[in-house]
């Protein structure tokens, strides 16, 4: 579950177009 609300996430960050270097929940994956 966790995983795929992760990667939800990322799939809108690339969506919007923003590339962040490094989350702050990275870590916690």
């Amino acid at each position: 579950m966790w995983q795929d609300m992760m990667n939800m996430f990322m799939a809108w960050m690339h969506q919007m177009g923003w590339q962040m270097p490094m989350m702050p929940m990275m870590p916690m994956m």
